[in-house]
């Protein structure tokens, strides 16, 4: 296991995860997002970590720096009281320069992960659908060798 590294040089997007949930989530990334190899824990900062220091707390929110020009993999793990609520994969293709939001939702017993583009217009900043965005299904256990997506 290995801890997610931002990248400081190259092609760079900024994404800032919200947890919109009653949910604690466990954070999960890939070295290679389009075949999710390499596991990478995506630790948020000290001030939104739920009380085993590893974990999104509940309703709250970080921005990271992220590759762009190439698919970026999450793995959101949902859980209260260290039971697992929903566990979702999801893709998308960043594009340089550009910031993301990527909004984790949990109601009456189904999760949702989506992903708005937020771009610059001369009236402000206007919240579009990412369209790249794509829901994966998890075929295994993580591995830091194998791909656990399809």
């Amino acid at each position: 296991m290995t801890k997610y590294i931002e990248p400081s040089q190259g092609e760079i997007a900024r994404l800032k995860i919200v947890n919109n949930s009653n949910l604690f989530l466990r954070l999960t990334t890939f070295e290679d997002g389009s075949t999710c190899k390499g596991w990478q824990e995506l630790i948020p900062p000290k001030d939104q970590l739920e009380i085993n220091n590893r974990d999104l707390k509940q309703m709250a929110s970080f921005s990271i720096n992220i590759r762009a020009n190439a698919e970026f993999s999450l793995q959101t793990h949902g859980y209260f009281a260290y039971v697992t609520k929903c566990e979702m994969l999801t893709t998308f293709y960043p594009q340089p320069n550009l910031t993301y939001e990527m909004h984790y939702s949990y109601n009456e017993g189904a999760c949702s992960l989506g992903v708005i583009k937020l771009v610059k217009t001369p009236d402000g900043t206007k919240a579009e659908p990412e369209k790249t965005l794509r829901q994966r299904e998890i075929v295994a256990g993580i591995t830091n060798s194998g791909s656990i997506c399809k």
